[in-house]
């Protein structure tokens, strides 16, 4: 009777803890960072930012934008968040605006100088028919700009070039060595069978349908584990491989809760954002990317290979209504020292773009060909 009765209020104690927990998560409060696993390797972090539209030509808009990220340099820099770092991907009409030939900053050498990242970013390939010659010469094109600017050897990844064409070789043809940014577009290239389940190729080249802009692939564990392949053919490496698929997409940061995965409520708020009323940066935000985080570490437990995970913020999150002090200061630093805990932790640990490709080889043994 009294071993019953101990059981018994064992389990009473055992229910008040977990009721407790849930209660606790469901306030919002912070649960401290799960910790690494035995031989289970960190996974890396990476934040891109994509210099990307035709505004750049325009002098004043260049020059606000090279104030925001400096600024934005600055703040990630601070001790407190752990080592946090930039990826800068340009495309053509920053590089070219950037030349100090043409009076530009040469912001992206700078970048580089501090510690930070820089990357190519293309953004031209949506439209369909594109002939594949000429769609590796725009490949070049954009990589001979970025190159000018920082040197090839600080310029090996490319996002941006999702489209209905073998896109992995025409990448690795004009010299990369790694996609990032990966995203449903980049499934057009496949067959039927390789798609996610309910996907279509229509659906992947209607503009208005968000799966085209859906972090691929489609399934976590997958994702966060880049892979080389030889072609855009399907997502299954290839030994060796031309390139590799070095995703780990979260999604856009001030994005993360439009959709928030856990309640599948729509837009910030519950209102669904429009073209003329977006989405902006905040907290729930900043919670929901935890949620993903957490959703990655998970992925990843027990395994001994290389993961990586990455966020994108577009320009505009650094803007400054009041010169010097960003419009979002609040919630960027909230992401950092969330950010920062898990790198405490031993669960993430901040990189470039290019430092976590540089990690990735020297775990696998990959050579970029």
């Amino acid at each position: 009777m009294k071993s019953q009765m101990l059981g018994y209020r064992s389990s009473i104690v055992w229910f008040l803890l977990i009721a407790a927990m849930l209660f606790h998560l469901s306030c919002g409060a912070r649960v401290p960072p799960p910790g690494p696993g035995e031989n289970e390797p960190p996974i890396y972090i990476c934040v891109m930012v994509h210099m990307e539209g035709v505004s750049y030509s325009a002098p004043a808009f260049y020059a606000r934008h090279v104030d925001w990220l400096r600024d934005a340099m600055v703040l990630f820099d601070d001790a407190a968040y752990q080592g946090a770092k930039l990826t800068i991907e340009s495309r053509r009409e920053f590089a070219i605006a950037d030349d100090a030939a043409s009076g530009g900053l040469e912001f992206l050498q700078e970048v580089v100088t501090n510690g930070h990242g820089v990357g190519t970013h293309c953004d031209f390939a949506y439209l369909g028919g594109t002939d594949y010659v000429d769609y590796v010469n725009n490949l070049i094109a954009n990589k001979t700009l970025v190159d000018a600017r920082v040197g090839p050897d600080e310029n090996k990844g490319v996002s941006g070039i999702g489209a209905d064409i073998d896109w992995a070789g025409a990448a690795a043809d004009a010299g990369f060595c790694y996609v990032n940014g990966v995203v449903g577009k980049h499934y057009l290239p496949m067959d039927a069978a390789y798609l996610p389940t309910g996907w279509t190729h229509a659906e992947l080249n209607d503009p208005t349908n968000p799966k085209g802009h859906k972090t691929a692939p489609v399934d976590l564990r997958h994702r966060i584990h880049p892979f080389p392949i030889e072609n855009a053919d399907d997502f299954y490496p290839d030994s060796p491989g031309r390139i590799v698929v070095f995703g780990g997409g979260l999604g856009p940061l001030y994005k993360a809760a439009d959709y928030d995965p856990r309640t599948g409520v729509v837009g910030c708020g519950g209102v669904p954002p429009t073209a003329t009323d977006p989405c902006e940066l905040d907290m729930d935000d900043i919670d929901t990317a935890e949620w993903k985080i957490r959703q990655a570490i998970a992925a990843h437990a027990g395994s001994p290979a290389f993961a990586k995970i990455e966020f994108h913020l577009p320009p505009s999150t650094f803007t400054q209504t009041i010169s010097g002090t960003f419009d979002y200061d609040a919630e960027l630093r909230a992401f950092l020292e969330m950010v920062a805990g898990y790198v405490v932790s031993g669960d993430l640990v901040w990189a470039t773009e290019l430092e976590a490709f540089e990690a990735y080889q020297r775990a696998t043994g990959w050579s970029c060909p």
